[in-house]
């Protein structure tokens, strides 16, 4: 077989698997919206255990809103989503735990607080002296 005969064969096969594929995919919203469902969480809940705004529980339903790291980890560690999910959830946007100093201190206020509110997480992240390491949640630093 030539190789343009090949290249369409293989076109072919791979629109008709492209259902598959498609059913296998789950974002970032269907990852968030399946939490949401298993953890009984409705707007006002999100709101108060990660200190993020109503706006953002909505936005983060939606399939092409890309929240920033540190709104993965703010819901992540509001939540108290195991460090598992919080990569997982990290991957689908886009992100993952970099080894720098800054993502250690996000990586340890997931693993070393399990059980803990946001507040004692933050309260760790703000005594901290790291560039960049900020508290979780747009009310954070409350």
């Amino acid at each position: 077989m030539d190789a343009l005969a090949f290249a369409r064969k293989l076109s072919q096969s791979y629109m008709e698997k492209a259902p598959e594929r498609k059913k296998l995919r789950v974002l970032l919203s269907d990852r968030v919206l399946q939490i949401f469902k298993a953890k009984g969480i409705d707007a006002q809940a999100f709101q108060t255990l990660t200190l993020l705004s109503r706006n953002t529980f909505y936005l983060l339903k939606k399939p092409d809103y890309k929240p920033s790291f540190e709104t993965v980890i703010a819901l992540c560690a509001g939540l108290d989503l195991d460090i598992t999910i919080t990569t997982e959830l990290l991957n689908k946007a886009g992100y993952a735990f970099d080894g720098s100093e800054k993502h250690g201190a996000y990586e340890t206020a997931i693993t070393q607080f399990a059980g803990q509110p946001i507040h004692t997480r933050n309260e760790f992240l703000r005594n901290l002296d790291i560039a960049g390491v900020t508290t979780l949640g747009e009310r954070g630093s409350e």
